[in-house]
């Protein structure tokens, strides 16, 4: 099997989005594009360890990693070359063999891109001392070997027909410079050093992050001279500066009015797929959660309209499957949806001993509109059947941490991912990812441990090359969940998000696919005069 880039499309397709070039417009004098970011702080810019929302898109605009999905695309048929101009695959896929592109520069005079930086991320990734959360996904990378400075050879313990997803610019995937990261250490993570459009220029403490244009990037120059990225935590002053024009981009809040309300004053928006799932994650380790009639009984006390009627059509929809839909191997045909219904729900509290109800002690909760708000109809619900939740609020980079230290009775959680229900089912049902483990990464639940899971349709769709028998294999993973209930698949929401009518974005957005929760910059990306 072999793969190779696509040279005369990517001219095509740059043709007909800019027939004219950049001279088609009138360009702003001032190419200086301000994104409002609603996160209060980042932790890090290391790939390694970025996790959160405002970390992940900031860092893909600096990185590349060996393949790419064309920017406002998420399909499994688009991966093409990004640092690998080609790649060559062994029939029985254990053997991968990627030819970099000859002449990539790397930021700040690091020297070009080779294949010992390759061989160097990944298996600082995957290996368990620097401590990602990502290595999990490189587990069955049985070796990496530099053949000579444009080509590396990847092998696999046991083949994998979606090892292109885990090479892309994301999660992980993005390559840095072996010679920066050992030189700076832990200064990497607020200097980073990549090979993307953009280039770290400077940041500040709970205000933001500047990135300059990179004259030397290998698609050309981006037409952008600065990316601004400010942290408006508050959705108010978020929304205040996007309708006075005070940012060209930005997040709105997943509600209706808010989406009738941007499309009024004459935002873009644009809501990107696959959409996000929110789920209700119980903590089996915390009794009485432990008892499947309990679960049952809180699933009954929840009507999801409720929770979609937040959103409205333009942004939400009601989740039935554990995988959502847009992800090969989702499926929701005959799953139980545990239907709103409280006397049922009461019934089967009084079944498993708790007539008159219970306390489920404290959950912290984010301060993120998209969490608290739905939190907050869930408390109401259940109390309504004898069921008490005291909510704590704490801002979203506490919440993911003390979430992760298993605190909680009960997790809400919201994530877009690569789009194959691998990824879903292994990170948040697999054993393998319990929280407080050293491979955990978001099974809040302890499914496999408190009851058996579904490691064994994993694992069996791990070890098949047939797409379509691991489609079965997902299928029984994902009734299961529906079966055991260690999370409840509350709703579906995609992320509002705003762009002003003078930012073109340089590529096409209809419709606009992403797995950021911020607009993806390109090296095309332009402001028009206003």
């Amino acid at each position: 099997m072999k793969k190779l880039p696509f040279p005369a499309l990517i001219v095509a397709v740059s043709l007909l989005l800019f027939p004219g070039g950049v001279t088609g417009v009138e360009l702003a004098e001032k190419q200086h594009i301000r994104v409002a970011a609603p996160v209060r702080d980042i932790r890090t810019m290391d790939p390694a360890y970025s996790t959160l929302t405002g970390e992940k898109t900031i860092v893909s605009e600096m990185t590349n990693g060996l393949l790419r999905m064309p920017y406002g695309r998420v399909r499994l048929d688009m991966i093409e070359g990004d640092l690998a101009e080609k790649w060559d695959v062994s029939e029985d896929l254990l053997t991968w063999t990627f030819y970099l592109r000859k002449g990539v520069k790397w930021h700040k005079g690091y020297g070009e891109v080779t294949a010992e930086d390759v061989k160097f991320s990944l298996e600082r990734v995957k290996d368990p001392a620097t401590g990602s959360p990502w290595a999990k996904k490189y587990a069955a990378v049985e070796s990496i070997e530099v053949i000579n400075p444009l080509t590396v050879r990847i092998k696999l313990k046991k083949a994998d027909p979606f090892f292109e997803l885990k090479l892309l610019g994301y999660h992980g995937g993005q390559i840095v410079p072996k010679k920066a990261v050992e030189k700076l250490g832990k200064d990497f993570a607020f200097n980073p050093v990549g090979s993307g459009p953009f280039v770290f220029h400077s940041y500040q403490k709970g205000q933001g992050i500047v990135l300059k244009r990179n004259p030397d990037y290998f698609r050309g120059a981006p037409i952008l001279e600065t990316v601004e990225y400010i942290f408006m935590p508050d959705n108010s002053s978020r929304l205040l500066a996007l309708e006075r024009g005070e940012v060209d981009m930005g997040r709105g809040v997943r509600s209706k009015e808010w989406a009738e309300k941007a499309i009024k004053i004459g935002l873009k928006l644009t809501p990107p797929l696959p959409p996000q799932q929110c789920i209700l994650v119980f903590n089996m380790t915390r009794k009485p959660l432990d008892d499947i009639r309990v679960r049952r009984a809180l699933a009954h006390a929840l009507d999801r309209d409720l929770f979609v009627d937040l959103l409205g059509p333009i942004l939400g929809g009601p989740q039935i499957s554990p995988v959502p839909p847009g992800y090969f191997g989702h499926i929701d045909m005959g799953m139980e949806k545990y239907e709103y219904n409280p006397e049922l729900a009461k019934k089967l509290l009084a079944e498993a001993g708790y007539p008159k109800g219970f306390s489920l002690g404290e959950a912290v909760v984010s301060e993120s509109w998209s969490y608290l708000q739905p939190m907050k109809i869930v408390q109401e619900q259940w109390r309504q059947i004898g069921v008490e939740l005291k909510i704590k609020v704490v801002d979203h980079p506490t919440y993911h941490s003390l979430i992760r230290k298993d605190v909680n009775p009960v997790v809400i959680y919201g994530g877009v991912r690569l789009p194959v229900a691998d990824t879903i089912l292994t990170q948040f049902y697999h054993s393998a990812s319990i929280v407080g483990t050293k491979t955990a990464v978001t099974n809040f639940s302890h499914y496999g441990e408190v009851i058996p899971g579904i490691d064994e349709f994993l694992d069996k769709a791990a070890n098949e090359l047939d797409r379509e028998k691991r489609k079965y294999y997902y299928a029984l993973a994902q009734y299961k969940i529906i079966e055991d209930l260690p999370a409840y698949p509350l709703f579906l929401n995609k992320v509002s998000l705003c762009i002003q009518k003078w930012v073109d974005l340089g590529y096409d957005t209809n419709p606009y696919e992403s797995l950021y929760y911020l607009v993806e910059i390109s090296e095309k990306t332009r402001l028009l005069k206003h």
